[in-house]
C-alpha cells in the first residue's frame, strides 16, 4: 500500500503492523521529533529530474526518538535539488525499554527498506547499483552496519556523527564511505573515527570531514559554525562518486 502525505508517498515496511507514532517538541529545543513508533515507514521524496540514485535516510535520536525534520525531511528535499531521489526511514524508536531488541529491529527495519528500494527500483526510476544509505548519530550506526553486514548491501554509506557498530570487521568491496563529524562532539573518537580506520585498514574507499566546531546533531541546520557547509561537501562526494549527473 502506497497513500500520498504531503507530496511524499508513504510506504510500510510491515503492513501488517498497528499504525502508531507520537510526534513532539524538545527537549531541549523547538526541533519536532517523532517516537513510540510502532509501524515503520519510508517516505518517498522522487526527484522530478531523476539522476537514477537515491539515497535512505535514517535521522538520529539515540534509538528513543528520531529528529525527523532536520536528519530526514529537510535532508531529503535538499537532495532532491540534486536529482536525488530520498527515502525517510521512520524505523523502531521507543517502543521497548530494552536497547539492544530496539537496535535489533531497526537494523532489521533499515535492511526491509533497501530491499523494498531495490524491489521497486523500476516503478521509482531508480538504479540498486546507485542507491545508498545516510545516516545522523543512532541512524549512523544503521547506515555503517548496512555496509558491514547483511544482504542487500548499500552502494554507498554515508554515517554522519555516527556511532559504531561493536565488530568493524570491514568486508572485501566494501562500499566506499562518507563520514562527516566535528571535532568538538566526543563522539566522534568512538564512531566516525574508528569506522575511518576499519575501512583505511581494509584498503576500501573512504573520505572524512572533520570540522573544528559544531558539535552533535548539527544536522540540516544554519548555524553559524563550521558544519553549516556539510551539505555542499556531500554533493561534491557524490559528485566524485559520478552518482549525480550535474
Amino acid at each position: 500500500m502506497i497513500t500520498l502525505l504531503l507530496a511524499a508517498l508513504v510506504i510500510p515496511l510491515w503492513p501488517d503492523k498497528p499504525d502508531h507514532a507520537e510526534s513532539f517538541i524538545g527537549p531541549n529545543d523547538t526541533e519536532r521529533r517523532i517516537r513510540n513508533v510502532t509501524n515503520p515507514t519510508l517516505i518517498a521524496y522522487l526527484a522530478p529530474h531523476p539522476s537514477g540514485t537515491a539515497i535512505l535516510i535514517a535521522p538520529g535520536g539515540g534509538f528513543r526518538h528520531l529528529a525527523i525534520d532536520k536528519e530526514g525531511h529537510d535532508v531529503a528535499k535538499f537532495l532532491n535539488t540534486l536529482g536525488v531521489s530520498a527515502f525517510v526511514l521512520q524505523y523502531s524508536v521507543g517502543v521497548n525499554p530494552d536497547r539492544a531488541v530496539v537496535i535489533k529491529q531497526s537494523l532489521a527495519d533499515a535492511r526491509q527498506a533497501l530491499s523494498i528500494l531495490h524491489a521497486r527500483a523500476a516503478e521509482f526510476k531508480i538504479d540498486p547499483a546507485k542507491t545508498g544509505i545516510l545516516g545522523f548519530s543512532a541512524g549512523g550506526y544503521l547506515a555503517a552496519d548496512l555496509a558491514l553486514r547483511g544482504t542487500p548491501r548499500p552502494a554507498f554509506s554515508i554515517p554522519i556523527y555516527p556511532a559504531a557498530p561493536l565488530d568493524l570487521t570491514v568486508p572485501p568491496n566494501a562500499p566506499p564511505i562518507l563520514l562527516i563529524a566535528a571535532h568538538d562532539d566526543p563522539l566522534t573518537l568512538t564512531g566516525a573515527i574508528p569506522l575511518y580506520q576499519a575501512w583505511a585498514a581494509a584498503k576500501s574507499p573512504a573520505t572524512l570531514h572533520i570540522y573544528q566546531t559544531g558539535k552533535h546533531g548539527f544536522g540540516f541546520r544554519k548555524t553559524g559554525v563550521a558544519t553549516d557547509s556539510w551539505p555542499d561537501r556531500l554533493a561534491d562526494w557524490l559528485r566524485e562518486q559520478s552518482l549525480l549527473t550535474n
